[in-house]
């Protein structure tokens, strides 16, 4: 598999955007989390490594109250927080860069940070990994790196990186 297998006009990417969609409008029917207000669209372009060239639409609200006016933003299958990498490069290319067709494209620097990233996340006793034993099946692996789970939603079969991506969406 190469990244050009998972660029912005594939079919992969448009099922994430579908995806994350879902989850906007989901949040946008049940109010602010905050105050319960009516929550009114904000979103916002962002240019995210590993989604492509162009710019992605990144789903977020703003609620209407006066008084609360704060921003709530659905789950992403694409974005992970502020990292610059879209949430599949950041799954994906800690174990898999050069199959991924990222060897040259993402610093060594930054793979290490991801591998620190995941082996504290990824820790016996944090939360992750206490919420994730509740839903894998009963002795399954989990190691310091998100590989070790994807066997349990039927990788390396295309199908499974929609699962794999909500999966972590939940959680982080």
């Amino acid at each position: 598999m190469t990244l050009n297998a998972l660029s912005p006009d594939s079919k992969f990417l448009q099922l994430l955007r579908e995806f994350d969609r879902n989850l906007f409008l989901e949040l946008k029917k049940s109010g602010c989390p905050h105050c319960g207000g009516q929550l009114d669209t904000a979103n916002y372009w962002r240019k995210t490594r590993g989604m492509g060239v162009e710019l992605e639409l990144c789903f977020s609200l703003c609620c209407r109250n006066e008084g609360c006016r704060r921003r709530s933003k659905p789950r992403s299958v694409r974005f992970f927080g502020q990292k610059v990498y879209g949430a599949w490069v950041l799954i994906m290319a800690v174990e898999y860069c050069r199959e991924l067709g990222l060897g040259g494209q993402i610093a060594r620097q930054t793979i290490a940070r991801w591998r620190m990233f995941w082996k504290n996340h990824l820790s016996e006793s944090g939360p992750f990994v206490v919420w994730a034993r509740g839903l894998l099946p009963i002795g399954a692996t989990i190691t310091e790196s998100p590989g070790s789970m994807f066997c349990h939603f039927g990788y390396p079969a295309r199908d499974s990186w929609l699962l794999i991506l909500k999966f972590f969406a939940q959680a982080l």
